[in-house]
């Protein structure tokens, strides 16, 4: 098999395996039989089977309000550093100090 799962359906899987009364060591187990290297860690599957107890049943990643911006643009590619804009004589200066 050439083809590769996303989070949400090795999610989905281990809902599954959750609700047809699995525990999640026999949830990894079968996941790594399947999918080997790909399959997700036990301490993941161990923290979405909590989840489940908890009736939070989205598969979805959750939203960040707070994570910060990594998309590269061309601003962000021609973006100068602080010290590029500090005149030589300053930097000399700060490193005498």
């Amino acid at each position: 098999m050439s083809f590769e799962l996303s989070r949400e359906q090795f999610r989905t899987t281990i809902l599954y395996n959750w609700k047809i009364g699995l525990t999640y060591k026999d949830c990894h187990a079968r996941l790594l039989q399947a999918w080997g290297e790909q399959a997700p860690s036990d301490h993941t599957v161990f923290n979405w089977f909590r989840e489940f107890q908890r009736n939070k049943f989205s598969v979805q990643d959750a939203p960040r309000s707070s994570r910060p911006s990594t998309s590269v643009t061309e601003q962000s590619i021609d973006a100068k550093p602080y010290w590029a804009s500090v005149p030589q004589q300053s930097i000399q200066l700060f490193i005498i100090i």
